[in-house]
């Protein structure tokens, strides 16, 4: 009985991120997969060292958003996104990880002492949105998670913030909508957030985050 009510939970869950196209035919969209690592401060340094020389092995996989370290609104954490075809995508990579001796060896047993916690968050596109094909290298970038209570709140930039993607959350923190925002600095990311605090009317969470390295949006 409960193997059944985990496949029909999966299948509702799957079910969320099929869309119907303009012909009648069911369309699967991407989903995403929000993590984020918090990292034991003295390992900080020799864990970005690691995916330096790692995570190009990882990337062949599956397609990486990017990959940050926050600076603000959190204490040696990393923050990546994740862009799967389905969940059949996701498993597929997952198991061809797990079955890579060099990574394995290389990367996972290395870093997986220094977490301090891991969390998750499998993601849509909220509907109507369109992610951003390039960011202008440089700046800082904000993660904001907030409950679709507030997901009318104003999402219009300006010459110097920019909105990169907003998502919905399927699993993990539910009824949340997560904004990727683009700043030219921080100062500017600061003053953005502070005229944008007006609009947000119930608890959610930011964060500052500067790209990795081996990060697609620098």
């Amino acid at each position: 009985m409960n193997g059944f009510i985990k496949y029909r939970s999966l299948r509702q869950i799957v079910s969320k991120c099929i869309q119907i196209s303009e012909f009648g035919t069911a369309q699967s969209s991407p989903v995403y997969e929000l993590r984020t690592y918090g990292i034991q401060p003295k390992d900080l340094k020799a864990f970005l060292d690691l995916g330096t020389d790692w995570m190009h092995l990882r990337c062949s996989h599956s397609k990486l958003l990017g990959y940050w370290v926050s600076e603000l609104g959190g204490i040696s954490d990393v923050c990546h996104i994740w862009e799967y075809d389905d969940l059949s995508h996701r498993a597929r990579v997952r198991k061809a990880l797990s079955e890579d001796k060099d990574w394995m060896s290389g990367y996972l047993n290395k870093v997986l002492p220094m977490f301090r916690f891991q969390t998750n968050t499998l993601m849509t596109l909220a509907p109507g949105c369109k992610m951003a094909s390039e960011v202008k290298p440089g700046g800082v970038y904000e993660l904001q998670v907030l409950t679709k209570t507030d997901s009318a709140s104003d999402i219009s930039g300006d010459a110097h913030s920019s909105l990169l993607a907003r998502f919905f959350s399927i699993v993990g923190p539910t009824n949340s909508e997560i904004r990727l925002w683009h700043h030219t600095d921080m100062d500017v990311a600061i003053d953005f957030m502070s005229r944008k605090a007006g609009d947000i009317k119930t608890a959610g969470h930011s964060r500052l985050l500067l790209p990795a390295s081996w990060s697609p949006w620098k």
